[in-house]
C-alpha cells in the first residue's frame, strides 16, 4: 500500500511539473511570469543590499579593528625586545672591556672577560 501510494504521489509531482512547463509557455502565463520575476529579483536585490550591509557591520568592521589593534601590539612587543637586545648588547660590551681593563691592571678577574681566559687557558696548555 505504501509504495502504490509513493508512486502516485511522485506521479502527481510529475504532472504538477509538466502542466507549470506548458502553462509557462502559453503569452497570457508568460506576463504573468515575468512580473512574478521581476518583482522576486527586486526582493532578493534588497535582501541582498541588506546582507551586505550587515556583513560590512558586523563581520568585517571588527575584524579589521582587530588587526588594527594587532598590529599596534606587535609593534610594541618589537620595540620592546629591540630595547632588550640593546641592553644586553650594551651590558656584554661593558662587561668586556672592565674585564680587558681589570686584567690591564692587574685586578682579580671575575670571568668577564673572554679574551683573558682564552689566552690564559691557550698559556696553560703549553
Amino acid at each position: 500500500m505504501e509504495t502504490q501510494a509513493g508512486f502516485i504521489k511522485y506521479i502527481l509531482i510529475i504532472v504538477a511539473i509538466l502542466a507549470a512547463v506548458f502553462l509557462g509557455q502559453q503569452a497570457l502565463i508568460r506576463g504573468i511570469g515575468k512580473n512574478v520575476i521581476s518583482g522576486a529579483s527586486d526582493q532578493v536585490k534588497i535582501y541582498m543590499a541588506k546582507g551586505s550591509d550587515w556583513a560590512t557591520s558586523a563581520i568585517i568592521s571588527p575584524i579589521s579593528g582587530g588587526v588594527g589593534q594587532g598590529k599596534e601590539a606587535l609593534a610594541d612587543g618589537i620595540s620592546q625586545e629591540k630595547e632588550k637586545i640593546s641592553e644586553n648588547i650594551l651590558k656584554k660590551v661593558e662587561n668586556y672591556f672592565s674585564g680587558i681593563a681589570d686584567s690591564v691592571m692587574g685586578k682579580d678577574n671575575s670571568g668577564d672577560c673572554q679574551a683573558q681566559q682564552s689566552t690564559t687557558e691557550s698559556q696553560a696548555d703549553q
